[in-house]
């Protein structure tokens, strides 16, 4: 984030605002962004045989791994009841005398639709009949085994354990940006505790976030390859069309997230005077705008214009404003 501000006069104060390009970690963007064409380019340009190299990978990882993975999700489950019923469980994640921001069913409403929203609508109610269809292990479909096998995997992937794996990354990090204040969300940022100061901020560090931000793209690319078909072929069924690639081109673009298309720029204010910050923004609405002041939210300022009607000098440093809709959000 800029930190400079311009050389000013006597009697002047310096509104500015922090560059895009200098809020992101170049190596951590980088490194995502080169591994993600690394994989993607090659099943793109040779899709026959990039489907063998996806099956012999998925094989691979389920016949050497797959108890591993069990164990991995039942363990994530007891961390869960350990962190619950001890002392860590009465951590505040927040200010020791703020309240929760909405209720209950609200953060679950939430937590679903952000979290498992479209895969639990669409797949979680026919996951079941499709292993019973297809079981696993050569078991013989629709019989009872074939059965039981379907409703463990169901089980499996919607219930406890599934959103214990959720939480074993997240807390961590929802610890140190509530609680210890960092404003970082990264995985290294989480498990610097164990790996210490030096190597959470070395390279070993981007590459678990390289990693941890590839595995995220991966799960969100999974669930559009698995929902995005199933709402194709259920619109083409509601309104009489034969689903194709431009109608599940379509699905992914109904609702354009937000752009910033003119960014608030600096400004140098005579003490007393008045001035202001602006942000222009499209997409899909409605809109909901947030100014920032170094970091934190300025009060009552929800529009597209942040007045300042007579400058002082505490109203000097960095502004910034999120822009947010049902599709996304974007900083400028």
């Amino acid at each position: 984030m800029a930190r400079e501000f311009p050389t000013k006069c006597h009697g002047e104060t310096a509104i500015k605002r922090s560059s895009v390009f200098s809020n992101i970690h170049k190596p951590i963007f980088f490194g995502s962004l080169g591994l993600l064409l690394a994989v993607t380019l090659p099943l793109i340009l040779f899709p026959e045989m990039g489907r063998v190299w996806v099956m012999a990978a998925q094989s691979f990882v389920t016949t050497n791994f797959g108890v591993l993975y069990l164990a991995m999700g039942v363990a994530s489950l007891g961390f869960m009841f350990y962190i619950v019923f001890s002392d860590i469980g009465q951590i505040k994640l927040g200010d020791v005398d703020a309240e929760p921001e909405f209720s209950l069913l609200s953060w679950g409403a939430m937590l679903f639709a952000a979290g498992i929203g479209g895969a639990v609508v669409f797949w979680g109610m026919v996951e079941w009949m499709y292993y019973l269809q297809n079981p696993p292990f050569h078991i013989e479909p629709f019989s009872e085994e074939a059965a039981a096998w379907a409703a463990t995997y169901g089980m499996f992937h919607w219930g406890p354990i599934a959103w214990s794996i959720y939480l074993v990354p997240a807390l961590p990090m929802a610890y140190f940006l509530h609680v210890r204040k960092h404003k970082v969300l990264r995985i290294s940022e989480a498990i610097r505790p164990v790996l210490g100061e030096k190597l959470a901020r070395s390279w070993l560090g981007n590459i678990i976030d390289i990693l941890f931000v590839f595995g995220m793209l991966g799960g969100g690319a999974t669930s559009l390859g698995i929902l995005v078909p199933l709402i194709n072929e259920g619109l083409g069924g509601l309104f009489s069309f034969t689903p194709n690639a431009t109608s599940q081109i379509a699905n992914l673009l109904v609702g354009d997230a937000p752009l910033i298309s003119i960014a608030p720029t600096d400004v140098v204010a005579a003490i007393g005077s008045a001035t202001q910050l602006s942000v222009d923004a499209n997409g899909t609405g409605p809109l909901a705008y947030q100014w920032h002041k170094n970091g934190n939210n300025v009060t009552e300022a929800n529009g597209t214009v942040l007045a300042f009607p007579n400058v002082q000098l505490t109203d000097e440093g960095i502004y910034e404003v999120t822009v947010s809709s049902p599709y996304g959000s974007v900083r400028s």
